[in-house]
């Protein structure tokens, strides 16, 4: 799925006229490695952190699709 998410945006060469969709592949790629992290610990303080930042993540490509810029809901400030 991440694969294709690049394809897509480099094929119709959305990168050059469209850096947020970059930014929410990117951060895609975190969130999935986060994830990863976050099973693979064995205490629950390391698992929360892994889980925390994951969560963090998932706003902000939530808020990126929202507002179509790469800065999320920070570039309205």
């Amino acid at each position: 799925m991440i694969l294709s998410g690049f394809a897509v945006a480099f094929a119709a060469h959305f990168p050059l006229s469209s850096p947020w969709i970059l930014a929410k592949l990117g951060a895609l790629v975190v969130f999935v490695i986060l994830g990863l992290l976050t099973f693979k610990q064995t205490t629950k303080s390391k698992q929360m952190l892994f889980f925390s930042a994951a969560l963090l993540t998932f706003v902000y490509i939530g808020s990126v699709a929202v507002t179509k810029s790469p800065l999320g809901v920070l570039g309205g400030l």
